[in-house]
C-alpha cells in the first residue's frame, strides 16, 4: 500500500474568479485526453470531485437536507486529476476552488461542462451530487462512488466505509 507523502502534495488553492481561469483550462485539456489500452478499449481520464460546506445553523459542519431544501453552503470544490494513470498528462494536480471567493454564479458556469462531461470519482457521491445540483445545477452523469465500491467489495464483513476507514 502506498504511503501518504506530505512532501509530494501537488494542490493549488484558488480563491478568485480571475485566478480560476487557468486551472479550468488545465482541467479541460486533461479531460480531452484519451488512449487505447492493451485491450483496444478507449480510456478516458477520471475527475476526482469533492465538496466541503458549512451550515448557517451552527451545529452542523456541512450542509444538511431539511426535507425540502439544503441548509448550508459550499465552501470549496476540489477537483483532482488522476495521478495513477501514466498515460494521461497533467495527472496528479489537485485544485481547491473557494466558492465564496470565486462566487457561486461563476462556479456554476465554470464547472458545469467539465463535471457533467466527465467520469467523476467521489466518496459518498450522493451527498456531493445533491449539493452540486442544489447550488450549481450541476448533474454528474458518470459516477464512481468509492464508498459504495467499498461496501460491495467487503459485503458481509463487519467494517465501516467512511473515507478514513477505506484508505
Amino acid at each position: 500500500m502506498a504511503r501518504f507523502d506530505e512532501d509530494k502534495l501537488n494542490f493549488k488553492y484558488i480563491d478568485n474568479y480571475q485566478d480560476a481561469k487557468r486551472p479550468l483550462q488545465v482541467i479541460e485539456k486533461y479531460l480531452d485526453q484519451k488512449f487505447k489500452n492493451d485491450y483496444g478499449e478507449m480510456e478516458y481520464p477520471l475527475l476526482g470531485v469533492d465538496t466541503e460546506g458549512f451550515s448557517k445553523m451552527g451545529k452542523f459542519p456541512r450542509g444538511i437536507w431539511d426535507g425540502q431544501d439544503w441548509q448550508g453552503h459550499i465552501r470549496t470544490l476540489q477537483l483532482g486529476l488522476d495521478p495513477t494513470n501514466p498515460n494521461f498528462e497533467l495527472g496528479g494536480i489537485q485544485y481547491v476552488f473557494d466558492a465564496i471567493g470565486i462566487g457561486y454564479k461563476n462556479m456554476a458556469s465554470m464547472f458545469k461542462d467539465p463535471i457533467e462531461g466527465s467520469t467523476c470519482i467521489l466518496h459518498n457521491a450522493k451527498y456531493d451530487w445533491q449539493i452540486l445540483k442544489a447550488h450549481f445545477n450541476i448533474e454528474m452523469n458518470n459516477v464512481i462512488c468509492t464508498q459504495i465500491t467499498s461496501q460491495l467489495d467487503n459485503a458481509g464483513m463487519a467494517m465501516h466505509h467512511s473515507l478514513a476507514d477505506v484508505y
